[in-house]
């Protein structure tokens, strides 16, 4: 039993990447009821029209289910995942996601981003584009 729950606890590797992330700009979501961990969030670009994010997501960690807004279209690409553990669930349509891999959430659509794996974080890169409607 001592072995299965110290496997479930993030490792010194992990725990190290957060802090030195943090100490390079990344800031702290909280975190969402039921996860392991809060994502971190860089934002590289931050335009009238574009935003850039990297977004790193701790092992067993998940956010909020969130709508995207009427006016934006995001892209989430997967930089890095150990094999499928990242998931985007889109409408209630989970998609396994790998290394390499896109996903497009479209205006007025619901979703949200789980790392499955039990020991290896992972990091996208978001991208949000935003149309002036008026």
């Amino acid at each position: 039993r001592a072995k299965a729950k110290a496997a479930a606890r993030p490792s010194l590797a992990v725990k190290a990447e957060r802090k030195r992330l943090i100490r390079e700009g990344f800031l702290e979501v909280d975190r969402a009821e039921g996860s392991e961990d809060g994502f971190l969030l860089q934002v590289t670009t931050d335009s009238e029209s574009w935003t850039f994010c990297h977004v790193y997501v701790p092992p067993r960690s998940f956010n909020e289910a969130e709508l995207l807004e009427e006016n934006k279209t995001m892209v989430l690409s997967v930089e890095r995942a150990e094999g499928e553990s990242l998931c985007v669930v889109k409408d209630d349509v989970e998609y396994d996601l790998a290394m390499g891999e896109n996903i497009l959430i479209r205006p007025g659509q619901v979703y949200n981003v789980r790392n499955k794996s039990e020991t290896s974080s992972a990091m996208i890169h978001m991208m949000v584009y935003a149309v002036d409607r008026d």
